[in-house]
């Protein structure tokens, strides 16, 4: 009876305090880096804005070499992470452990703490790689909402990034898009256009500002079409107020966007996200060396004390994966017990030793749970 109670102990008390993690935090040596810039920046000026962090990097005796990568094209349907163009991701490779004596968790928090001195830097996450399994998992504890209205999104994410700052463990929290574009809406004096006998269609036409594409280009060593875009030249192209003096050719002759139009501006979606035929939007946590289980339930502990109303709430971290790994571990551990069951009857030729020393198999629990406290 001592040995039942100290086995309900053990897995009631001393496994929840260890956790579970799908695979555990390893010293790999690899360190990936996702710097978000405003998204109302061009790629040229995020470079701009990496290249001391770029040059300091590989000053540091722990590093060997690393890579670097923008966003994607603007415009371009992405079935994957699609990134926006001032979105940088950075592979960092440093030493093996034998010849550096800094752990890369130290590393993490060194790096970390740089490129968020960088200018303009909106979000920083800094992990290891590797050793787990986000080659297709978005972050260790990743929260999905999803919405039938995609309005309803960046607010709730605010709500969820800041619930999640109450949990222990993560070094940095992120969204994966906001609203937080500017944008130019023009509102077009429709009489004032025709009294210069121009249409606010034909007004339309001459803006290419978003890089509309204008012919096609065809390639025939890779055999793929591509687009051919126009863009506005300089000084059209510095700031959205300048857009008010593009030239407009009216049957009167040129005259500024201003003369037949009001310009307003306002914040827009960076960039919209689908899932499940919703609207969606990843709030992602990264973390050091706490366990997933315990960060994953306390995740789901800080979101129940906040109201999402019309926005559903759901799990795709490291969490899924385990659920759905433990699973198939169970269906195999329950026919590996009945086969073991089958060799002990042939062994011992007695049905209740065999079913007694199955029975005694959970009691290495006890052992093993207060090993792993231990060390």
């Amino acid at each position: 009876l001592a040995v039942v109670v100290l086995l309900a102990l053990s897995v009631r008390n001393i496994m929840p305090v260890i956790g579970r993690d799908l695979m555990p935090p390893m010293d790999t040596g690899i360190i990936k880096a996702h710097v978000k810039f405003s998204a109302n920046e061009t790629v040229e000026t995020a470079e701009k804005r990496i290249a001391p962090f770029l040059a300091w990097l590989h000053q540091q005796p722990e590093v060997e070499m690393s890579s670097v990568s923008f966003g994607s094209e603007p415009g371009v349907l992405s079935l994957g992470s699609g990134s926006l163009p001032t979105e940088t991701v950075m592979t960092i490779n440093c030493v093996d452990r034998f010849h550096r004596e800094a752990t890369i968790w130290q590393l993490e928090d060194r790096f970390r703490q740089k490129l968020a001195e960088l200018q303009n830097v909106k979000a920083v996450d800094v992990y290891d790689f590797g050793a787990t399994p986000l080659s297709s998992i978005k972050a260790p504890v990743n929260v999905q909402l999803q919405a039938e209205d995609y309005n309803l999104l960046p607010a709730a994410s605010r709500k969820a990034a800041s619930a999640m700052q109450q949990v222990k463990g993560f070094t940095s929290i992120s969204t994966s898009w906001d609203k937080d574009f500017t944008e130019a809406e023009l509102d077009i004096d429709r009489n004032r256009a025709l009294a210069y006998g121009i249409t606010p269609v034909q007004i339309a036409a001459q803006l290419p500002l978003a890089g509309i594409p204008v012919t096609l280009s065809g390639n025939l060593v890779t055999m793929q079409t591509q687009f051919v875009r126009l863009y506005f030249n300089r000084p059209f192209d510095k700031r959205l107020q300048d857009l008010r003096l593009i030239p407009i050719q009216t049957a009167r002759g040129p005259v500024p966007l201003e003369a037949l139009a009001k310009v307003r501006y306002r914040l827009t979606a960076n960039k919209i996200e689908r899932n499940n035929l919703l609207y969606s939007v990843d709030v992602s946590g990264y973390r050091a060396k706490r366990a997933i289980s315990t960060m994953t339930a306390d995740t789901e502990k800080a979101l129940q004390s906040i109201d999402l109303p019309g926005v559903a709430v759901h799990q795709e971290g490291d969490m899924k994966q385990m659920g759905d790994t433990f699973k198939r571990m169970i269906k195999s551990i329950g026919i590996g017990v009945v086969l073991l069951l089958m060799a002990l009857i042939a062994i011992y030729q007695s049905v209740r030793m065999s079913i007694v020393m199955i029975l005694v198999l959970p009691l290495s629990m006890i052992g093993a749970s207060w090993g792993m406290l231990l060390f």
